[in-house]
């Protein structure tokens, strides 16, 4: 570890962490290289920073049964784990004194790719290729048992203007605003070998071989915003209002029965989200409140469907948060702050069984509320003028006596008594959020007939 500073002004910083691979296979490598640079010129500035980590560890995924551990808590089963990371970035940046007001243009971009190759992902599935005759249990892991690699890449650009300017009303107030625009793309691979210290993908002998997922997704983000601050004397008001509109689009690679060319779809999202707060302060005591709107869009794969053409009836989370507090200091290095909550959301997204498990569709839910206070009493004290000691702790609580969802299912554990008398017509419909027309076995896809 150590940084150095080059005959620019650039200033390197370097990290290796390396711990050597023990008897058990368990070991794990790291990484860590930045460059960065600052120019300043007349009322200008420009920074720039570059970075690139990579992480190299070997270590089990899965963890060890209880008689494993009874017989030796350090054993490894899964020897050929491995888990590979790479991340490379850049930012610059861009700052601009034009008489009273302020500018700054950023960019940002960052690839990370990401290998995780494991033996087993939990206790149920030791291990993970059981369909093969070849690899009859635990015994066969090292030698006819395959493994599992999740294989990703992300790639994120962005690019972001923001201004200020003061604003000839109380005292130091200023407006504030700007825009950005976001590109996302990721690639998203399940790749199953048939041995364990294989990182390419196996024949199709059995159901657990070969190219499994190949999934491609890529989103783009475009948001202005504005909110001024005034200021009346003891007095802060910051109203403000931001725009996004959010595209997402994904894409199947691997063929579908009823997409034979693979399956894709996008959606655009556009929101409104306005918001405001207000602080009154005085020597060490600040009172404040807020109240802004809570806005976030559905991951690709719960939006898109992964098998046919459409997307999925699912709009974006959405909610009212607000605060109102007040925090001080007792003493030099003693703070504290109390604070009540509340989160109403108009539109919960859960999934649509709770016996689902992973890759259960989410469906629009309904309406939930979380309200309640949290408290916090921090110490912040260092020693004597040029002592190296610091003393710092922190307590805090929460207190939820409000945690409520309201939507169309009911549970009961209890004893209850009532008699009603009907009758219901339901006309046919499908079991799936797309309205697929091909009929599948399990009952989560395809038409059901209607019934009385």
């Amino acid at each position: 570890m150590g940084t150095t500073i080059g005959p620019l002004g650039v200033a390197v910083d370097f990290i290796r962490k390396e711990s050597d691979l023990t008897r058990d296979n368990t070991g794990a490598q790291v990484n860590d290289l930045t460059l960065r640079s600052q120019w300043s010129f007349r009322s200008q500035s420009l920074s720039l920073k570059l970075n690139g980590f990579d992480e190299n560890t070997r270590a089990p995924y899965s963890g060890l049964t209880e008689a494993e551990w009874s017989a030796n808590p350090r054993f490894n089963p899964f020897l050929n784990d491995l888990f590979l990371t790479r991340r490379h970035g850049g930012t610059a940046a861009h700052r601009a004194l034009l008489g009273t007001a302020e500018f700054t243009t950023s960019a940002y971009t960052y690839q990370i790719k990401r290998q995780n190759w494991r033996q087993s992902g939990n206790s149920a599935q030791r291990p993970n290729d059981r369909s093969d005759p070849t690899c009859g249990g635990m015994a066969n892991l090292l030698i006819t048992c395959g493994n599992e690699g999740r294989v990703r890449s992300y790639l994120v650009s962005a690019i972001e203007e923001r201004g200020r300017i003061p604003l000839p009303i109380g005292r130091s107030s200023d407006i504030e605003f700007g825009g950005r625009l976001l590109w996302e793309r990721q690639d998203r691979q399940q790749i199953n070998s048939a041995t364990s210290d294989v990182r390419t993908a196996g024949p199709r002998t059995n159901p657990n071989s070969g190219l499994v997922e190949d999934n491609f997704r890529r989103g783009m983000g475009a948001s202005m915003f504005v909110q001024p601050r005034l200021v009346f004397g003891e007095w802060s008001l910051s109203p403000g209002v931001r725009v996004e509109r959010v595209t997402i689009f994904r894409q199947n690679r691997l063929a579908t029965s009823s997409s034979p060319l693979g399956a894709s779809g996008d959606t655009t999202l556009l929101v409104v989200i306005p918001g405001t707060g207000i602080t009154w302060s005085r020597r060490d005591l600040t009172m404040f409140a807020g109240i802004h709107r809570g806005f976030a869009p559905p991951r690709p794969e719960d939006i898109i469907n992964n098998s046919t053409s459409g997307t999925a009836d699912l709009g974006p989370e959405l909610s009212w948060n607000s605060e109102v507090g007040v925090r001080g200091s007792v003493m030099r290095g003693v703070s504290w702050e109390a604070t009540v909550f509340r989160m109403d959301f108009e539109n919960q997204i859960v999934p649509q069984s709770t016996a689902g498990g992973t890759g259960t569709a989410v469906t629009n839910a309904g309406r939930a509320l979380h309200q309640g206070a949290e408290f916090s009493l921090n110490l912040d004290r260092s020693g004597r003028s040029g002592s190296a000691h610091r003393v710092m702790m922190q307590v805090a609580g929460t207190r939820l006596p409000v945690a409520r969802y309201v939507g169309p299912r009911f549970a009961f554990f209890g004893t209850t008594v009532d008699l009603r008398v009907e009758a219901v017509y339901t006309g046919g419909q499908f079991a799936d959020p797309v309205n697929t027309t091909l009929l599948v076995a399990d009952g989560q896809q395809g038409p059901i007939k209607d019934a009385v």
